[in-house]
């Protein structure tokens, strides 16, 4: 990357001292010219200021404001009082930064310049003649001239000219560079006139240019009308120097076959037998340009044959020039970053940030800098969904680091990931202490795979293991797959982990009926065991300090949840579709910090302990589909940071007392759509909610809803005003009723299912709600709101509380 520096402190880059009679039309005149191609902004005497005996001031200035000084010592150089004076000046200039003066003997002998010999001592004797009344000059002169010969410079002699100009030019850059670099931050950049920098760096002829930019500062530092493009893999730069930026987007199909045309056939038709393997370059390249651009190139030339042959190459072998460019931002990072940025690439793409954050964390990495660090540097992005998403071939070049690890010898990387590998380390008990990561897909799984304690003693340092499948398979066969797949791994007798140091256990189908009675990684931050075969999840109390999320959803053979006791610090707790558990242990209350409680779909289960009521942080309840549940805990509506109750398909849809007293309470009622149809007109939704509370004139209650049909959403306010002309207290029991037209672009198969949120916003503990319902309505069919509640109980009360709105100045918005 091109950098710069500020015209207030240096106005040019180099000054050039040499005797015009000597070299003005012939070397310097080439040196110049080659000086000023290469962009380095060089001050010149084309006026021709050497008049009189003392240097003018304009000179004065010019040496002065010069990062660097080229002293052209030819023949005649020390008969110039003025050249001599120049000399002086800029040696006083530099005094602590010599290196700044460049010395170019121009055929004439260092030696003679250094003792004052030849043309140099006749010039010398001649000034002390000229001078008597003041010889202490001319010995600053001698010092002068003994100073600059001892100078490291350049010899012309027996040298070919133009060649010895590049070699002084070069020489000048690179030094440039560096000065500019080991400036203080604050002037690390500062061309502000001088754009041109860039040309110097430049050769765009060449291949190996890809990625141009200036380094800059503030926009005001260029010119009117200026339009700079920086190019950089750093984000962070460009944000610190306020910088608008724009992300580059990756090539589309189209755009990415235009551009490997270009660099395979030189703007030729591509033939048509070369059609369907361009296209697969291009798939491999991922619309990446570096990776067209390269390809391109190599494939030109190549006949059918060899182009497939090199697409076989490519996917076992990644092409090296890619793979160092890539590499460029890999190797400028820490070494807590690259940990970060392996454990993405070889197992976290795709996933949740939060999720994964939180994972790395619990490895005692610094996660939300790290990668932050990783986006600022292109290595990474975060998508809509906020996944973690990374190129393909960049995750192929981490892969690769992992693989170069110790290519022949699978058991001596940091991170297992490919089922032969691990197949491999398993069969043979190679575990070492060099494995930190597994993560095995059973999906390749063909025979059976034993796991022995022998296999896992030396991975003493294992931190990260999971064991999944990734086939998508249907849910009516999931369950018989599972076990096919369960079936084919073996547990030795005593099966046990080794690693005290793991951090992320996650075993799709587990399918011993508990874990080994010695588990306890005391580091351990998330256990995920979704459909496995565990009766109980250990016995007694595990003293788990550190673990804050359990999931062992879809386990349907879980008679009973561990004694909480040991993991006060779990976050989140997943029981959904654990259908033998009939009940949740009565430790459940110590969980101060458990803010996601789901127990969806656990059939058996009839009630939640007392001290449920003690979960002072949960903000998330999910009870939908627990068919025989009866009651709530009285307390129930005590807890203080409650957003959302899920308890729709649950007996009792009666909300506990205080639960509606809530700044913002989020209810979800689903209905099923058996009797959807074109003839249907919309929603019929339902609130009941009640209190005392004060009202004022215009004042309203209103509700946000959002009905999720599968497909797509919609929302719509709706609510009760009080149209009072003096403030009063509302009391009693009040009923919202209110109607969503069916949008004319919603079809009967866009419907997978019907679900409304409501989401009520007030002062805290003025009301409490206490129902909700929804329905569909049909032409020609009176609506019975009453049916929007699934419980008989409630008819009797809505019927009741219709007839106490009549004369009420309450007005019922539909």
């Amino acid at each position: 990357m091109a950098a710069a520096f500020s015209s207030s402190q240096k106005s040019y880059d180099v000054f050039l001292s040499f005797r015009g009679d000597d070299t003005r039309n012939n070397f310097t005149a080439h040196l110049l010219q080659e000086l000023r191609t290469k962009g380095i902004n060089t001050f010149f005497d084309e006026d021709k200021l050497e008049k009189g005996r003392v240097i003018s001031p304009a000179l004065i200035t010019a040496i002065e404001n010069s990062m660097f000084s080229i002293i052209v010592l030819s023949e005649n150089y020390a008969s110039s009082r003025w050249c001599l004076e120049e000399m002086v000046k800029i040696l006083e200039c530099n005094r602590s930064k010599e290196e700044r003066v460049l010395p170019i003997f121009y055929n004439v002998d260092p030696s003679d310049v250094r003792n004052h010999m030849g043309k140099f001592g006749e010039a010398l004797a001649k000034h002390e003649e000229n001078l008597e009344e003041n010889g202490e000059r001319v010995k600053i002169w001698r010092d002068a001239l003994t100073e600059v010969a001892n100078l490291s410079g350049w010899d012309s002699r027996n040298k070919n000219e133009p060649l010895l100009i590049k070699e002084i030019v070069i020489k000048l850059l690179k030094k440039l560079l560096n000065t500019w670099t080991s400036d203080t931050e604050e002037n690390l950049v500062g061309i502000q006139s001088r754009i041109q920098k860039l040309r110097m760096l430049l050769c765009l002829q060449s291949d190996d240019v890809r990625m141009v930019g200036i380094c800059a500062g503030n926009q005001d530092w260029f010119g009117q009308g200026s339009r700079i493009i920086v190019t950089t893999r750093d984000q962070r730069l460009l944000i610190q120097h306020k910088v608008d930026y724009y992300e580059v987007a990756e090539f589309n199909g189209d755009e990415a076959f235009e551009f490997l045309k270009h660099h395979s056939l030189k703007y030729e038709l591509l033939e048509n037998d070369l059609q369907e393997l361009s296209r697969e370059i291009i798939f491999y390249a991922k619309g990446l340009p570096l990776a067209l651009r390269v390809l391109g190139s190599l494939l030109f030339g190549m006949n059918k044959d060899e182009w497939r042959d090199y697409l076989v190459k490519l996917k076992s072998t990644p092409n090296i020039e890619i793979q160092e460019v890539l590499r460029l931002s890999y190797d400028r990072l820490d070494d807590e970053e690259k940990n970060i940025f392996l454990d993405i690439a070889c197992f976290f793409k795709g996933e949740d940030k939060d999720h994964v954050v939180e994972i790395l964390k619990g490895c005692g990495f610094s996660a939300k800098c790290g990668i932050k660090t990783l986006i600022n540097k292109s290595l990474i992005t975060i998508n809509f969904a906020n996944k973690l998403e990374m190129h393909d071939l960049i995750q192929e070049m981490g892969k690769g680091i992992v693989r170069q690890e110790c290519p022949k010898e699978p058991e001596r990387r940091s991170r297992l990931w490919e089922h032969e590998d691990i197949f491999d380390v398993l069969k043979r008990n190679m575990g070492s202490e060099k494995i930190e990561g597994i993560f095995l897909n059973l999906s390749h799984l063909e025979d059976t795979l034993d796991f022995t304690i022998e296999a896992f003693a030396g991975m003493k340092k294992l931190r990260l293991l999971k064991v999944y499948n990734s086939k998508s398979i249907s849910r009516d066969f999931r369950d018989t797959f599972n076990n096919k797949v369960n079936c084919r791994v073996r547990f030795a007798h005593e099966f046990k982990f080794c690693s005290n140091d793991l951090r992320y256990l996650y075993w799709h189908g587990y399918s011993l009926k508990s874990l080994p009675k010695d588990f306890s990684p005391k580091h351990l931050v998330e256990l995920s065991m979704p459909y496995s075969h565990i009766k109980k999840l250990w016995k007694g109390i595990k003293v788990l300090e550190r673990l804050k999320s359990i999931d062992l959803s879809h386990s349907k053979y879980l008679i009973q949840t561990p004694d909480f006791s040991g993991i006060t610090n779990l976050e989140r707790l997943v029981l959904e579709g654990c259908i033998n558990l009939p009940k949740v242990h009565p430790s459940l209350g110590v969980l101060k910090k458990l803010n996601f409680l789901s127990l969806k779909n656990c059939t058996m289960l009839r009630r939640l302990p007392s001290s449920t009521c003690s979960l002072k942080s949960l903000e998330t309840f999910i009870l939908s589909g627990c068919s025989k549940f009866e009651e709530f805990p009285e307390n129930f509506g005590n807890l203080e940071m409650l957003k959302e109750l899920h308890a729709d398909g649950i007996v009792d849809q009666h909300l506990p007392h205080g639960c509606g007293q809530k700044e913002v309470q989020i209810l979800f009622v689903s209905r099923p759509t058996l009797n959807w149809s074109t003839n249907c007109l919309g929603f019929a939704l339902a609130l009941v909610f009640g209190g005392r509370f004060p009202v004022a004139y215009d004042d309203w209650f209103w509700a946000r809803v959002f009905l999720d049909f599968g497909t797509c959403r919609r929302s719509f306010e709706t609510g009760i005003s009080f149209p009072m002309e003096n403030s009063v207290f509302a009391e009693g029991d009040h009923v919202v009723l209110t109607f969503a037209p069916v949008q004319p672009s919603l079809s009967p198969h866009q419907v997978i299912h019907i679900k409304a949120t409501f989401a009520i916003m007030s002062v805290p503990n003025y009301y409490e709600i206490k129902r909700c319902g929804l329905g569909l309505m049909y032409v020609n069919e009176e609506v019975n709101f009453n049916s929007l509640f699934s419980t008989p109980p409630l008819m009797s009360q809505l019927l009741s509380l219709k007839k106490s709105l009549r004369g009420n100045p309450l007005n019922v918005r539909t």
